[in-house]
């Protein structure tokens, strides 16, 4: 991959396709422009745009057909799972759906993991979990606002799933974790969330260690329901009635 300035370069115009394609302004089947276009266009060398191609390929975004062009995938082709394709759905046409659908995702994932956790997680993980409650709690100590609690509660859900003692549930939950960045959060007075919300976080790893799956499940509620989570379901469209014989 390109270093330096290739790379931010690389980083820019990759930002900038993706948008486009989730957007819609290069269609499902559209060509993708080619390396000398896009070396045009954006006033990049060779190396930055061919591996801007293969990005987007990673991403699920296009398809190579070696010796023609990149075509777009269609969206249920997309990695939605990878932080550059959800940051720009998160910041599209579809935003409020994809930020309820994002909750109901996140907010299901780490239930499956606080239950597991009580059942199976080590000492070694749920004492990473304090030692996360308690950097939080030293980054809000003096903060006014509560702007980007997201990104600082990583390290907490790090250590929940890695508490779950399930290889490949981590590796999934994992691969989640940047919806707590990318999600926009309720969370705005750092005095709330020193008062209400740690607390509780400081209150679930302890439930975690008793083992009591149950209360476990019942805190993580509570303490979703306090950041604004959780409280969203799918808008889901009525099935059409199935035919009946006569």
């Amino acid at each position: 991959m390109a270093t330096g300035r290739g790379s931010r370069l690389h980083r820019d115009v990759l930002d900038r396709l993706i948008a486009s394609i989730v957007a819609g302004s290069i269609e499902p089947g559209e060509m993708l422009p080619r390396e000398v276009d896009l070396m045009e266009v954006h006033d990049v060398s060779r190396g930055v745009a061919r591996e801007t191609v293969r990005a987007l390929e990673e991403r699920g975004l296009v398809s190579v057909k070696h010796g023609i062009g990149a075509f777009v995938n269609t969206p249920d082709k997309w990695d939605t799972a990878h932080s550059d394709v959800l940051r720009a759905l998160i910041n599209g046409n579809e935003h409020a759906a994809v930020v309820r659908e994002s909750d109901v995702c996140w907010s299901r994932l780490v239930e499956e993991a606080t239950e597991l956790a009580a059942r199976r997680g080590s000492f070694r993980w749920i004492s990473r979990m304090r030692e996360a409650v308690a950097s939080m709690e030293g980054v809000y100590a003096s903060r006014s606002q509560a702007a980007g609690f997201g990104e600082v509660a990583v390290p907490f859900y790090e250590a929940l799933f890695m508490a779950t003692e399930n290889r490949p549930f981590r590796g999934v939950a994992m691969r989640a974790l940047p919806l707590l960045s990318l999600m926009p959060s309720q969370l705005t007075d750092a005095a709330y969330v020193r008062e209400k919300i740690l607390p509780e976080y400081r209150k679930l790893a302890s439930i975690i260690e008793s083992g009591d799956t149950k209360k476990a499940r019942n805190q993580l509620g509570d303490l979703l329901a306090l950041e604004g989570r959780g409280q969203e379901e799918y808008a889901v469209p009525a099935r059409e009635p199935l035919p009946i014989d006569p």
